[in-house]
């Protein structure tokens, strides 16, 4: 299927024509340009020539329903069809109405319809309608006799997606109604699939046989948002081919068990659908946002695949059918979405690679709500029943200690952010409020253990992973008469550290090599916090500019209590962790990783060595999928300020790693080498000529 253009459009228009519709010879009809209030949106290229289609503008705002399209034949031949209204040249484009009032009146109309629409007759779902939300409002421009300023507000409820015009000077709702035709079915579906749903790894997939093991895994479920043409199809997907042709259904029933091909073609359409409903609640209105296509059980082989130059998923059928396993969908469904947000992402080893990290991380996402936490980073379960032999069976295993291996073996995940201070005299012993209402996957409670490091993390997150933590940056305590001193803070995550540090009263010194993004850093932070920091003219690549500063630091101040560095690794910090403890200091040392954050640290690299189209797969994956840099400096700013937090402890985000709230979390076991450790100790020792254990605090 073809990508859907969304075009924001910024060019006036005076009163024009109405309705006109012509023919001429190229070159007779005025070339439509962006001074004449259009703004081109979509050109085609079909066997018949070339197609061109423009939105109405005026003053900057679209008008509803204004088109115009030309389209030029290969012979030379241009026809036109105009569809704009007219508008009057002095029409008043300032709101009076906010757009927040117009969203939650049009949300109340919709909210209404649905409910009567839901009582109109026995095979309506007699569950309570939701509220209607996901609105989404943008001024325009109504023409022709009435015209006036509105607010299109976009909502999504029970219906489908309904369009409300309000009146952007008096509020009232001028029209609304459901733009999209959709209705809802019947289907049954695995959710995830058999081994998962029935905990059961000794299940196999017996030529498709529906044996009495695998009959409990088949669930009813409502198919929302069908075209109703009484085929699988709806704007989030489309089956388009199928072995044994594409199901239909009159009523929309699509009850299949898993002997029958048409079963695979209810999973991919549910599972896909699930999946662009989770995607539009997070707020993503434009992520893949049209009928993906997918060809079910047309590959006769054991594999699936995404063609970018059909935009189309197919689904093959060795071994167990791979539509039965929605994870495969997921999988797959993850290349689709990365086309869309980058184009071409997957044209090098590197990107494919990313690719298949994504596609996995996507799998185990869609996976958590239906999963009952059953083996969560085991990737396709029931499709690996086919290929492998011992259990548990998995096509690989989204690891976040090591990090998710891609094709080329490279490590997807972000891991940064390193941790020295020293606790102040009022430290006690206890429990944070973090571990305190935390649970671990296995569904034990989250009590600290011992001061060892690394035993707390197994028995308060069984694999080391968590995602029901409770912390936020109003739980940092009053930092006052605290110092604190942060390298990077000129943006990403030490500017947010060192922006949450002032808002709480610690004194900031901010530590950066270019001393004009210092002080434009410092000017933002004052006007966000109400604090100013201090610069420290700081390189950490230039061992003089470091000694230089260290120097600086040591005279002017009698203290610091705590250094954030964002160059440290974890097995310096263990191991800087071990030597404070053997010499009875009072040195914390502690690590933090922010998971997947919204920095531009991605891209750096890439954009730094000239590969641009690597940058770009990069830029748009953390658009898709990462947290904000605010989020990410959590970890930090938790394993910097909550008093209970551990010798040697290591933090970051409860969900997968990737994001959320803090907790405890495990090191790979690389970094938990204590012989490796040493020799890096020993080897930055002879590099720098400086031995922190010889000036340990006390």
């Amino acid at each position: 299927m073809g990508k859907r253009v969304v075009a924001i459009v910024t060019a006036g228009l005076v009163t024009v024509s109405l309705g006109l519709s012509f023919s001429s010879t190229a070159g007779a009809v005025p070339e439509a340009k962006p001074a004449d209030g259009l703004k081109l949106v979509k050109t085609k290229t079909s066997l018949l020539g070339e197609h061109y289609w423009y939105q109405q503008t005026f003053k900057g705002l679209p008008v509803v329903n204004g088109y115009y399209a030309k389209h030029v034949s290969k012979s030379g031949t241009i026809e036109v069809n105009d569809g704009r209204d007219a508008v009057p040249a002095d029409l008043d484009v300032n709101a009076k109405v906010p757009s927040a009032t117009a969203t939650k009146s049009a949300n109340a109309v919709v909210t209404a319809r649905s409910a009567r629409a839901q009582r109109g007759g026995p095979e309506k779902n007699l569950t309570p309608a939701p509220a209607a939300g996901d609105g989404a409002a943008q001024l325009a421009v109504i023409g022709g006799p009435n015209a006036r300023l509105v607010w299109n507000v976009t909502s999504r409820s029970s219906e489908g997606v309904s369009r409300s015009l309000v009146d952007a000077k008096t509020g009232s709702v001028v029209e609304s109604k459901v733009i999209s035709d959709n209705v809802d079915g019947r289907g049954t579906v695995f959710d995830p699939n058999p081994v998962v749903s029935e905990r059961n790894e000794k299940l196999t997939d017996q030529d498709d046989a529906n044996t009495n093991e695998l009959f409990p895994a088949h669930k009813n479920v409502i198919l929302r948002n069908l075209a109703g043409n009484g085929k699988l199809e709806g704007p989030y997907v489309n089956i388009a081919k199928a072995k044994g042709g594409v199901a239909r259904s009159a009523n929309n029933q699509f009850l299949y068990f898993r002997d029958d091909d048409r079963f695979e073609q209810v999973m991919a359409y549910y599972q896909v659908n699930q999946t662009q409903e989770y995607i539009h609640s997070l707020g993503f209105k434009d992520v893949n946002n049209e009928s993906q296509d997918f060809e079910i059980n047309t590959y006769a082989d054991d594999n699936s695949f995404y063609d970018p130059s059909k935009d189309t998923i197919t689904m093959g059928e060795g071994g167990v059918d791979d539509a039965e396993d929605a994870e495969v969908i997921w999988h797959e469904y993850g290349h689709a979405i990365q086309d869309d947000v980058v184009p071409g992402y997957g044209e090098s080893l590197e990107a494919g690679s990313i690719g298949e990290g994504f596609g996995d991380y996507w799998a185990v996402t869609m996976s958590v709500p239906v999963s009952r936490n059953f083996d969560l980073p085991c990737v396709m379960d029931w499709d690996a029943t086919s290929y492998t032999d011992t259990e548990p069976h998995c096509l690989r295993r989204a690891r976040p200690d090591q990090g998710q291996q891609g094709d080329s073996g490279g490590d997807v995940l972000l891991r940064a952010g390193h941790l020295v201070r020293r606790r102040g005299p009022g430290h006690r012993p206890g429990r944070s409020p973090a571990l305190r209402q935390g649970r671990g996957r296995s569904g034990h409670q989250g009590v600290p253990g011992p001061q060892d490091p690394l035993t707390p993390d197994t028995r308060l997150c069984p694999r080391g992973y968590c995602w029901r933590m409770t912390w936020s940056t109003a739980d940092i305590p009053d930092l006052s008469g605290r110092r604190a001193l942060v390298t990077g803070a000129t943006s990403g995550l030490g500017y947010e550290t060192a922006l949450e540090l002032l808002r709480h009263g610690a004194e900031v010194l901010v530590a950066a090599r270019n001393p004009a993004k210092a002080a434009d850093s410092a000017a933002k932070l004052t006007k966000a916090a109400g604090q100013t920091p201090t610069i420290v003219e700081l390189d950490l690549a230039d061992l003089t500019s470091v000694e230089k500063a260290a120097d600086q630091v040591a005279k002017t101040y009698d203290k610091l209590d705590l250094l954030v560095s964002k160059l440290a690794n974890v097995l310096f910090m263990l191991e800087l962790d071990r030597r404070a403890r053997a010499a009875g200091s009072n040195l914390l040392s502690v690590g933090a990783h922010p998971g997947y954050a919204s920095t531009h640290l991605q891209a750096a690299g890439p954009e730094l060595a000239g590969r641009l189209r690597q940058a770009r797969v990069w830029t748009g994956v953390t658009k898709l999928v990462a947290q904000s840099a605010a989020a990410g400096a959590w970890p930090i700013l938790f394993a910097a300020t909550d008093p209970d937090v551990r010798p040697g402890a290591y933090y970051g985000p409860a969900f997968f790693e990737y994001r959320g709230t803090p907790t405890v979390v495990l090191p790979t076991r690389t970094a938990q080498d204590p012989e490796l450790a040493k020799r890096l100790w020993s080897w930055s020792v002879e590099a720098t000529g400086v031995d922190p254990t010889l000036n340990v605090p006390r």
